[in-house]
């Protein structure tokens, strides 16, 4: 049986009395986990923002921006061949819309799109600088030339 990661309104409005299904942030949807990873107007335009930012360091490729709903959930597969890391920068996507909205929850903080858009520019860059220092020390500077 699939244990569900992430618990949305939708899902806690069964086990906690007087509780809602509607998204906490926009409050104008049912929050589902379409809605919470896609379809809430911000992190809609989070995806849009980061689409262009891939589009601008890809290779030309067939992809289009904004991201479909259903590239957001495969991953983002038609970037992998054309920008390399972007599982990682996938994952650093996916973790700032859950850490957004945990913040939305937890404190009342509505962090802003553009604000989610820097944090994850912010955690890939830290990402690459990393993994810059790792191939200067193993004399690995090849695997950056792609």
């Amino acid at each position: 049986m699939q244990q569900a990661a992430v618990t949305t309104a939708q899902h806690t409005v069964h086990f906690v009395p007087n509780s809602t299904s509607m998204c906490p942030v926009c409050k104008d949807h049912v929050e589902t986990l379409q809605h919470y990873f896609f379809h809430c107007e911000r992190i809609r335009e989070f995806w849009r923002l980061l689409g262009c930012f891939l589009d601008r360091i890809s290779t030309p490729s067939r992809h289009s921006t904004p991201p479909e709903l259903t590239d957001v959930l495969n991953g983002l597969p038609g970037r992998r061949d054309s920008i390399p890391g972007s599982d990682i920068m996938y994952a650093c996507a996916v973790w700032q819309v859950y850490r957004a909205h945990t913040e939305a929850l937890l404190d009342g903080t509505v962090v802003p799109t553009i604000t989610i858009y820097a944090r994850w520019q912010s955690e890939v860059a830290n990402h690459i600088q990393s993994h810059l220092r790792q191939a200067v020390r193993t004399n690995r500077l090849d695997i950056f030339t792609k």
